[in-house]
């Protein structure tokens, strides 16, 4: 009945996504997954982020490869296909997925540096890169910052008169001065070496005079909140950002206002929601895969569980949601390497999984009893981060009100 995790391979995949997958496979099972309930087990989370721990597994992806995994190797990154970058994100989110999430977006900003040619105008930029792609030079990370205390979800906002905004990036002289507050949800937000800010430019009205800021995170008047204590994806840490007067360049604004700005938004989110989707996938299936060793060898009422109706029913549901959910976020991805991203296939692929694995990780809880909530459970820690997954880069409603535009 189940899926066996040590397969070496998926039928199909190319050597590249298979090579990819063993290897995320091999880290999470030798080393991640470990990390990951160790530093959810601290209580206050500037302990944790503070803590050898992550530090080493940062180190530990850095060696491999994944921190840099959506960098062009002409530029000494991991340059992998979307493809194999998202068997990276599904492998590594069976049991860490607070770590993977930091991991997976550590090359972002050196990804748009590229895409917008801004080491080209300015060193800075090509410093940073030759920084995040040096071994020898400790890995933090970027961040996306795009959300703000009053801006949630209306980063879809296109064209709604009074919606914008209120981090500004004003011209000034050969340059942008950049002041105001993003909201304590920026994933690596506490921690992060860059940014890429969504910001209105000068006096906008509404989202479609905005643009995307890079924005390096040394620079005079850049600030980061406390660390956010949450339920669940404590690895993964998160905070408000504060710009105070930033001076940039002119070459730190990557993506204008206009059609442009509109396109980087969709695409990013949309690409972002695919991820959280095989995280919630990953989630789900390694919960199964833990409730199905137990019910297999638990005996109750001179039975063992499997043997009974009931519980074989349930563990053949699960089985199926996984894999339904699965098969629609892998055709989703077989698309982005194709240039046939269909922004409404990314957000269904997201909803679909997410919603998915709330209902398999609970029933898997269900399925062990007592021992599923106990704190040296894994399924109590997967009960809690599965949640944080129903949300995280958009509710699953509020997404699926966006999907909707594109029917």
């Amino acid at each position: 009945m189940g899926v066996d995790s040590s397969r070496p391979s998926v039928a199909g995949e190319s050597a590249e996504v298979s090579e990819s997958r063993l290897a995320a496979r091999d880290f999470v099972r030798s080393y991640l997954e470990d990390a990951e309930s160790r530093l959810d087990a601290i209580p206050d989370p500037r302990e944790a982020y503070a803590s050898p721990t992550l530090a080493e597994a940062l180190a530990l992806a850095h060696e491999r490869g994944f921190t840099t995994a959506s960098l062009p190797s002409r530029f000494g990154g991991s340059g992998l296909s979307a493809a194999a970058q998202m068997a990276i994100v599904e492998e590594l989110g069976q049991g860490a997925p607070g770590l993977s999430s930091h991991i997976m977006t550590c090359s972002l900003a050196a990804t748009v540096i590229v895409a917008a040619k801004a080491h080209e105008k300015n060193s800075d930029f090509q410093d940073y890169i030759d920084d995040l792609t040096d071994p020898g030079t400790p890995v933090w990370g970027s961040a996306w910052a795009a959300t703000e205390p009053a801006v949630g979800s209306d980063i879809f906002s296109f064209s709604t008169p009074g919606v914008c905004y209120s981090t500004r990036a004003y011209p000034d002289g050969d340059g942008y001065v950049l002041v105001g507050e993003k909201s304590r949800y920026v994933s690596n937000g506490y921690l992060a070496d860059f940014f890429v800010v969504q910001a209105s430019i000068g006096d906008a009205k509404d989202m479609s005079e905005a643009g995307v800021f890079l924005v390096p995170g040394n620079l005079p008047g850049v600030r980061r909140g406390e660390p956010l204590d949450k339920l669940g994806l404590r690895a993964l840490n998160q905070s408000s950002i504060h710009f105070d007067e930033v001076k940039l360049p002119t070459a730190a604004l990557a993506v204008p206002s206009g059609s442009g700005y509109q396109r980087f938004v969709e695409r990013l989110t949309s690409r972002g929601n695919v991820a959280v989707g095989l995280h919630a996938i990953a989630l789900a299936q390694r919960s199964y895969d833990i409730a199905l060793e137990h019910v297999k060898t638990r005996v109750q009422g001179g039975k063992l569980l499997i043997e009974q109706q009931l519980v074989a029913h349930a563990m053949f549901t699960a089985y199926r949601q996984i894999s339904a959910a699965r098969a629609l976020s892998r055709q989703v991805v077989a698309r982005l390497d194709v240039g046939r991203v269909d922004p409404l296939d990314c957000y269904a692929s997201r909803v679909q999984a997410s919603v998915m694995a709330i209902q398999v990780v609970e029933q898997m809880v269900q399925m062990l009893g007592g021992l599923g909530i106990t704190k040296d459970s894994p399924l109590e820690r997967y009960y809690r981060d599965v949640k944080l997954l129903a949300i995280a880069d958009g509710t699953v409603e509020r997404i699926g009100l966006h999907a909707a535009q594109h029917l």
